[in-house]
C-alpha cells in the first residue's frame, strides 16, 4: 500500500490538518494537489451508502467521520483496501486519544503532536508496524541520557551554591578578623579631623568617635564669638582656646574608648573554652522511640551524622580512620558523594575520591549519615519506665519506676509526667538519692531529673499524690537522656595525612548522643 496523504478536513472539504507522504504534481493554478483533492472529496461521498471508500481515476479516498470532521487517507488505487482501513483506524485512534473533542479548534491546538504521530505511522507512504501504545511511548521522547544530563546540571548548581555559601562565610570571617585587628587604625581614620586642624600628630592616638561632636561644639562656640571688639593685651586668643579644647579632648579620649578594649578581646576568650584541634570531628545521633505501658517498643527511629571541621589548610586532604563495632542491626549508612566509597566500604576510611581536592576549610561539612527505623528482636531501650496510678475519690497515688535495661549507661535523664488537674502535687519518697523533682506550671509537667542510670544503680522509683480522675491523664510520659557512645557503633580511631606518613594527625572529637522515649 502507498498512502499519499493523511488529512483531517471539514464536511465541506476544507483542510484542517494534512500530512503529505509522497510528492504529487501541482494543479494548473499552482495550488496544492492535496487541497484540490480534498475540496472535491465531499462531492464524491454518498450519504445513502455505508461504504467509507471513494475512488476516482487516479486516487482512492478512505475516510472515517470524526464528529463534524473527516479523517481521510488518500492512497493510490493499487493499494490493499484492508490495510488502508486498518491504517485509517489507527489514525483515528491517534486523533481521538490526543484531542478531547474532535473539532477544528482542538485539532489546531494539538497540530504539532498529531503531525508527529502521523510521521510515526507512515514513512514515505508505507505503513510502519506499530501500535498506539508504541506511538505514545515514542512521542513522550523520554531520554535516559537527557535525565542524566539534567541530574548532572542540577548537581553542578547545588555545588555552585554550596561554594558560594562557603566563600561568603569565609569572607565574613576574614572581615571580622580584619575588624578585630585593625580596630585602632579604623578609629584613627574616623578622628583624622583633629590632626587636620591642630597639625599635631599626637592627636591621632585618640580612637574615640564620640569626642568629635564635642570638638564640633567647641568649634561652633569659637566661631560664633561676637565681633567688633579690639585686641586686648594679656588676653588669650580664640585660636589658643581652640587648641586647648582640642588638646583636652585628645587627652580625655582614652577614658572614653577604654571600655571598647575588652569587646575585642572577648571572642578569643570564648574560643579558648572550646578545646578543638585543627581537625575537629563531631558525631551526633538521636534516638526517637515510642513504647507502650508494658515496656514494649512500638516504633523507633535512629538518625545521626558525622561532621568534619578542618581549620588548617595543610590538613585539607587528611583521612579519617573509623571503627564500626557493635553496630545496631538494620542501620543504613551513606557517605557524601565526594567521599571515596571504595575506601569506606573496604576499611571504613573517610577520604576524598578526588585526591587533587581537599575538604572545605573552616566549614563544617557532613561526610557520613545514617538512619534506621527497624526494631531488632534482641534490642532493648536503655531505660524502661512503668507508671502505677491508683485513682480514687478524686485523688491519685502515683508510683513511677524506672529500670536500666540497656547495656550502656545513660546520664542527665529527665522524666516528664503531665499533670492536667493539679499544679501542686505532694511529692513522696524517691529511692534515687541525687535526683530532683520540680513542677513547671508553664508546661503542666512534673519533671524528675536523674543524674545517671547504670548497672550500679539500675532501678529507682518516685511516689507522689495529686488530683486526677483518670489514669490516662499521666500519659504520654516523655524520657530524655544522653549517652556516651552511638548506637551505630561508629567511632574515629585515628586521623592520618593524605601522604600516608608515619604517625597520626592531632584531632579533637565531640559526641552528642541523645534520646527521647515516649511512653504512651
Amino acid at each position: 500500500m502507498v498512502v499519499l496523504a493523511a488529512s483531517i478536513c471539514t464536511r465541506g472539504g476544507k483542510a484542517v490538518l494534512s500530512r503529505q507522504f509522497r510528492d504529487m504534481p501541482k494543479c494548473n493554478d499552482k495550488s496544492s494537489r492535496v487541497e484540490a483533492l480534498l475540496s472535491s472529496f465531499p462531492r464524491l461521498t454518498n450519504t445513502g451508502t455505508q461504504h467509507t471508500t471513494v475512488e476516482t481515476d487516479n486516487v482512492r479516498y478512505v475516510y472515517q467521520p470524526l464528529e463534524e470532521l473527516y479523517m481521510v487517507l488518500i492512497t493510490n488505487r493499487q493499494s490493499n483496501i484492508l490495510q488502508d482501513i486498518s491504517t485509517l483506524h489507527l489514525f483515528a485512534q491517534i486523533v481521538t486519544s490526543t484531542c478531547r473533542n474532535c473539532n477544528e479548534a482542538e485539532i489546531l491546538r494539538h497540530a504539532f503532536e498529531l503531525l508527529g504521530a502521523f510521521d510515526e505511522v507512515c514513512c514515505l507512504g508505507y505503513r510502519e508496524n506499530l501500535t498506539l501504545p508504541q506511538i505514545k511511548n515514542f512521542l513522550e521522547m523520554d531520554s535516559h541520557e537527557e535525565k542524566i544530563q539534567e541530574i548532572i546540571e542540577k548537581n553542578k548548581e547545588l555545588e555552585a551554591n554550596e561554594e558560594r555559601k562557603r566563600r561568603a562565610k569565609q569572607l565574613d570571617q576574614q572581615r571580622k578578623e580584619l575588624q578585630k585587628r585593625g580596630a585602632g587604625a579604623n578609629s584613627s581614620f574616623n578622628t583624622g579631623g583633629y590632626s587636620a586642624v591642630s597639625s599635631r600628630p599626637t592627636y591621632n592616638e585618640s580612637p574615640s568617635i564620640a569626642s568629635q561632636p564635642a570638638f564640633e561644639s567647641k568649634l561652633t562656640k569659637a566661631a560664633s564669638a561676637p565681633r567688633g571688639k579690639g585686641m586686648a593685651l594679656g588676653k588669650k586668643s580664640k585660636q589658643s582656646d581652640l587648641f586647648e579644647a582640642v588638646r583636652g579632648e585628645a587627652e580625655a579620649s582614652p577614658l572614653i574608648s577604654a571600655p571598647e578594649t575588652p569587646a575585642y578581646e572577648e571572642p578569643p576568650t570564648k574560643q579558648a573554652a572550646v578545646d578543638t584541634e585543627s581537625i575537629h570531628v563531631k558525631i551526633t545521633e538521636h534516638l526517637s522511640a515510642k513504647a507502650n505501658r508494658d515496656g514494649g517498643i512500638e516504633s523507633m527511629d535512629v538518625k545521626g551524622d558525622l561532621t568534619l571541621l578542618i581549620s588548617d589548610r595543610d590538613q585539607g586532604k587528611a583521612k579519617i580512620l573509623c571503627d564500626l563495632d557493635n553496630a545496631l542491626p538494620g542501620v543504613q549508612m551513606k557517605t557524601h558523594p565526594k567521599v571515596d566509597k571504595s575506601a569506606w566500604s573496604s576499611n571504613s576510611t573517610i577520604a576524598l575520591g578526588d585526591v587533587t581536592k581537599s575538604f572545605p576549610i573552616d566549614t563544617s561539612i557532613g561526610v557520613v549519615r545514617w538512619n534506621s527505623k527497624q526494631v531488632p528482636s534482641d534490642f532493648n531501650l536503655p531505660v524502661t519506665l512503668t507508671c502505677w496510678p491508683n485513682v480514687g475519690n478524686g485523688t491519685c497515688d502515683v508510683t513511677v519506676e524506672f529500670e536500666h535495661t540497656g547495656d550502656r549507661p545513660v546520664k542527665n535523664v529527665v522524666v516528664s509526667i503531665p499533670l492536667l488537674n493539679d499544679q501542686d502535687p505532694q511529692i513522696g519518697d524517691s529511692t534515687v538519692a541525687e535526683s530532683q523533682v520540680s513542677v513547671h506550671s508553664s508546661t503542666s509537667n512534673l519533671e524528675w531529673s536523674i543524674p545517671t542510670i547504670s548497672s550500679d544503680e539500675s532501678s529507682g522509683s518516685l511516689e507522689f499524690t495529686c488530683s486526677a480522675d483518670d489514669a490516662d491523664e499521666f500519659f504520654p510520659i516523655t524520657i530524655t537522656y544522653e549517652q556516651e557512645s552511638p548506637l551505630c557503633g561508629l567511632d574515629v580511631a585515628d586521623v592520618v595525612a593524605a601522604s600516608g606518613g608515619e604517625g597520626g594527625v592531632q584531632f579533637s572529637k565531640e559526641l552528642i548522643i541523645t534520646g527521647t522515649i515516649q511512653v504512651v
